[in-house]
C-alpha cells in the first residue's frame, strides 16, 4: 500500500531535488490519512556566504570553470502555499532563523565546505580548491563582522512545514 507511513519528513534534502510539485504530491501520497508530512527546507540564498560563493563563480577569474549554472531547486514560500493548498487537506507553514555563534571565519568557511562549497569543488581542479577557499574566507571577513566579544553571527534561515494528507 502507498500511504503507510505516519509521518514522512526531509531535514535539509529537498533543495537537491528537482521539481517539488510532483515531489511533495509523492511524498504526501506516502502518508496515512492521519498521518503527517514535515519537511525543512535551508532559506538561505540570499545570506552573505551563498553570496559571496555566487559572485566568485561569476566573476572574470572563476567563471570558466563553471560553465553550467548551479541549480537551486528551492522554491519561494508563496510557491509552497500554493502546492500544499493543492495537495493538502490542512498544511502549516512557518520560517526560523537560527544564529549560530561562530568563534572565526575558518569556522563558517569549515560549516560552508560540508554544504553549498561540496557542488563548487565538484567542478574545480584540485589545484584550484584552496585558492578558491581563500577568496571565500576573505569576503567572508569582509561580510560578517565580529562582535564585542569577537564572535561571529552565521544567520540561518529555515523554512518549515506540515501538511495533512487529503481525506
Amino acid at each position: 500500500m502507498d500511504s503507510d507511513f505516519d509521518i514522512v519528513f526531509s531535514n535539509a534534502c529537498i533543495q537537491w531535488v528537482p521539481d517539488h510539485k510532483n515531489l511533495l504530491r509523492n511524498l504526501i501520497s506516502l502518508v496515512k490519512k492521519d498521518g503527517v508530512l514535515a519537511v525543512q527546507i535551508p532559506m538561505n540564498q540570499n545570506e552573505p556566504v551563498h553570496r559571496i560563493k555566487t559572485e566568485l563563480m561569476s566573476s572574470e577569474k572563476w567563471n570558466k570553470y563553471f560553465t553550467e549554472s548551479q541549480v537551486n531547486y528551492t522554491l519561494t514560500q508563496s510557491e509552497y502555499y500554493d502546492i500544499l493548498a493543492e495537495i493538502s487537506e490542512e498544511f502549516c507553514i512557518w520560517e526560523t532563523i537560527y544564529y549560530h555563534v561562530m568563534k572565526s571565519h575558518n569556522d563558517i568557511l569549515e560549516w560552508y565546505r560540508g554544504t553549498g562549497l561540496r557542488p563548487v569543488f565538484e567542478v574545480l581542479p584540485e589545484s584550484r580548491k584552496s585558492e578558491f577557499e581563500n577568496e571565500m574566507l576573505e569576503n567572508l571577513i569582509q561580510r560578517y563582522p565580529r562582535q564585542q566579544n569577537g564572535d561571529i553571527i552565521f544567520r540561518f534561515p529555515r523554512f518549515f512545514f506540515i501538511a495533512y494528507p487529503k481525506k
